[in-house]
């Protein structure tokens, strides 16, 4: 029983240890990303709706122009055109 308490007391310090590296990285692409004017979400199969809702939070967030395609298809190269200049985001799934 000790040992789950132990554990249990020790997810507060891991959590901020995440969301400590998390804020560097997030500050990273912010600067980054700053001037974009528009987000291009790709994604295939499930990881298309993935796409679609995380081009919506986006949206949200930010009132940044953003929007979400199937990867596959050329619907969103004829808009863009070939090279799009627009960072894009590919959703996956990370195992681990």
């Amino acid at each position: 029983m000790s040992g789950h308490v132990e554990q249990l007391l020790a997810v507060g310090g891991k959590i901020e240890w995440a969301l400590n590296g998390w804020r560097t990285q997030m500050a990273e692409l912010a600067s980054k990303y700053k001037s974009a004017a528009t987000f291009l979400y790709l994604g295939r199969g499930i990881h298309y709706a993935i796409a679609r809702e995380g081009a919506l939070k986006l949206k949200e967030a930010s009132y940044v122009h953003a929007e979400g395609y199937r990867w596959g298809t050329e619907a969103w190269a004829q808009r863009t055109g070939e090279r799009p200049r627009a960072p894009v985001c590919w959703p996956r799934w990370i195992a681990g």
